[in-house]
């Protein structure tokens, strides 16, 4: 069963016009952005889930967000 939400997210253009990004790494910056601040704690198992990627795409992904600033990684210890 697929739930129904509500809302919507506010996307820069930036980051729709940004030719360094690839279309996966945009579509994973949109499902990031589209989270409640309060539930930005992912685990890679899930992301890959919901996106329909592979370990490696969505490595590749956080890559191209952090290296163009777009995202920051914290570690959980």
């Amino acid at each position: 069963m697929q739930r129904n939400r509500k809302g919507f997210s506010i996307i820069p253009n930036s980051v729709i016009l940004d030719v360094n990004l690839s279309n996966n790494a945009k579509l994973l910056y949109i499902y990031i952005k589209s989270l409640s601040e309060n539930f930005r704690t992912l685990r890679n198992s899930n992301l890959k889930q919901k996106l329909g990627i592979s370990t490696n795409t969505l490595q590749n992904c956080k890559a191209e967000l952090v290296k163009y600033g777009y995202l920051k990684i914290y570690r959980r210890k």
